[in-house]
């Protein structure tokens, strides 16, 4: 896995090896008010999961994947251990937004304000 981060804008952009030699590019935001993990479906098309670490309505089961991606890119914890009261104590904002997936037509649209 490689990872290069760039502090002046919170991006963090990821490459993950896959099982049977197949990669995939995936992209993290990582931010205290917009965290968020971007990655390609199985037709090509590029997902966004907007993810609240300190919001229990956040860490539903569609979501976990996002959330290991985030909290090994964004905070170096590359176990399970990741919870409300971690994304809370890392300074995650418990009200500001909901947990959802969008279609983006690029990933660089997840930059874009909403």
């Amino acid at each position: 896995m490689s990872r290069n981060y760039d502090e002046s804008n919170s991006r963090a952009r990821q490459q993950v090896g896959r099982t049977g030699g197949q990669k995939r590019e995936e992209f993290v935001v990582c931010s205290l008010k917009s965290p968020s993990f971007i990655f390609p479906d199985e037709d090509g098309k590029w997902l966004q999961h907007t993810l609240t670490p300190a919001s229990k309505d956040g860490f539903t089961g569609f979501l976990t994947g996002s959330y290991v991606s985030y909290f090994a890119a964004c905070h170096g914890n590359i176990n399970y251990n990741f919870n409300t009261a971690l994304g809370r104590k890392l300074g995650y904002d418990a009200s500001s937004r909901h947990a959802a997936q969008y279609e983006l037509e690029a990933p660089e649209k997840a930059l874009d304000p909403k």
